[in-house]
């Protein structure tokens, strides 16, 4: 009983450490009264929303690994928030509910041994094309179809494309038995859903093509993953740091699935890189859209947090180790921009993507700010100097008529910026609060974005 006492008080200590306001930077904004929130009032107005929110189900009853991902996991983070400004179990008690309905909806489709969440809204269809005889060449077959919208018109089945004697052609489905005449081109031909073919020459007639096409199919994805557990793993932090035996024992049971399920499972996807780093690269599948390759920064940066978290549970896995290269890898390719830091999207052998966008960016921002509250390969001035990317390139300096640009080295552009995690360089330099508050003000208020404000005021640098 006495070595669980030690045990509770210091991780009561480390939550109290990690969440403590940092000391103000020099470049912070001066100290002084601020506009708040207050509490109690949006507090409830984020439970009437949450509540009205498929019942409070959120979206965790969907199938779909880019819904939870880019849905649920927003969810899931809030609960978090709503606890650390609330102090209020029953919200750990939601996130655990919605974690259960995960979790039970996960299977092995694929047959590697591991459970997860697939979706094949990213997956590339295929398409390729057989003929004998001299007009080999003659149609430029779209091999690979990556549009979403153009790839999940394709089929999976096979066609014959026959040519008269006139130029014109027919399209024969083979796997359904329909048929489509079509007449003479010296362009695009029509036919087979999604792919995109080209003609190249004049057809003879009694030509004929055939035409195999792949669907797409789903697949599992290391940044919906992340995105979920990242929140999960701070709700075993929460938990285990806690006095509700309940919730300790769910920890436990979560811890398991950690171990046992999740981590191992993108072991083979795992790249080790030189000066300490790495990062994980996408499945050999000729399904994924860039099969083999590094991913983008932003889709590695959620398991570096999530591990971050879970390596003092799971020392044997050295998480840390892990979250550390991740760390280091995304830090290597951020660059200098006067007071502030730039960084691309992608990076890879020979070449980048540009610019990250000001959406993906949050979840790199809160790779910085983890790192900087956690004391692995960020600090308080990397943490500031993201802040003042925010400040000083991509805001246009209206707090009447705010506004931020679409990505990390302009102002320019309306679309993408979103209050999460940017809002929690608040902590770094309280000008970041009036930014998001006048954003927040502008928008209406949106009762999606409360657990977001109300998370960031509470570590406000002027505290």
């Amino acid at each position: 009983m006495r070595r669980r006492a030690r045990l509770l008080v210091t991780h009561v200590c480390l939550l109290l450490t990690i969440w403590a306001p940092p000391a103000m930077t020099s470049n912070a904004s001066p100290a002084g009264p601020r506009d708040r929130l207050p509490v109690d009032e949006y507090v409830e107005a984020y439970r009437i929303f949450d509540m009205g929110r498929n019942g409070g189900l959120g979206y965790s009853e969907s199938a779909d690994a880019a819904q939870l991902g880019w849905g649920e996991s927003y969810v899931l983070a809030d609960y978090v928030y709503m606890w650390r400004v609330t102090g209020d179990a029953s919200w750990l008690r939601k996130l655990r509910d919605h974690a259960d309905a995960l979790f039970a909806s996960m299977s092995d489709h694929d047959g590697d041994g591991y459970s997860g969440w697939q979706t094949d809204r990213y997956s590339v269809a295929l398409a390729e094309v057989a003929f004998a005889g001299e007009g080999a060449g003659l149609l430029d077959v779209q091999e690979r179809i990556s549009d979403i919208q153009a790839a999940h018109a394709v089929t999976g089945h096979t066609y014959r494309i026959a040519f008269g004697a006139d130029g014109g052609y027919t399209v024969a489905d083979t796997s359904t038995g329909e048929r489509q005449s079509h007449p003479a081109t010296d362009g695009a031909l029509d036919g087979v859903p999604g792919v995109r073919i080209a003609l190249r020459g004049a057809p003879r007639r009694g030509d004929t093509y055939t035409i195999h096409t792949t669907a797409v199919e789903p697949l599992e994805y290391l940044i919906h993953e992340g995105m979920l557990l990242h929140p999960i793993a701070l709700f075993i932090e929460a938990a285990m740091a806690g006095e509700d035996e309940a919730l300790r024992v769910d920890a436990q049971r979560y811890l398991g699935l950690m171990r046992d399920n999740f981590a191992p499972k993108w072991d083979r996807c795992w790249v080790e890189m030189p000066g300490a780093r790495g990062a994980y690269a996408a499945p050999d599948s000729p399904a994924e859209r860039t099969p083999g390759r590094v991913l983008p920064h932003n889709q590695y940066a959620m398991h570096a947090q999530a591990y971050s978290v879970l390596d003092p549970f799971l020392p044997s896995l050295r998480l840390g180790d892990r979250a550390h290269r991740m760390a280091e890898n995304f830090r290597s390719h951020m660059r200098v921009a006067g007071n502030a830091y730039s960084w691309n999207y992608w990076d890879w052998d020979g070449g980048h993507s540009g610019p990250e966008d000001s959406s993906h960016a949050a979840i790199n921002v809160g790779l910085v700010i983890e790192g900087a509250r956690r004391g692995f390969v960020f600090d308080e001035g990397d943490a500031s100097r993201v802040a003042r990317t925010l400040l000083d390139i991509m805001w246009n300096g209206s707090l009447t008529a705010p506004n931020v640009g679409d990505r990390v080295d302009s102002a320019k552009g309306d679309t993408y910026f979103t209050l999460r995690r940017w809002s929690e360089l608040a902590a770094y330099d309280p000008k970041v609060w009036d930014v998001c508050l006048a954003v927040f003000r502008q928008r209406g208020e949106p009762p999606a974005d409360i657990p977001t404000m109300l998370h960031a005021q509470k570590g406000l640098a002027d505290d």
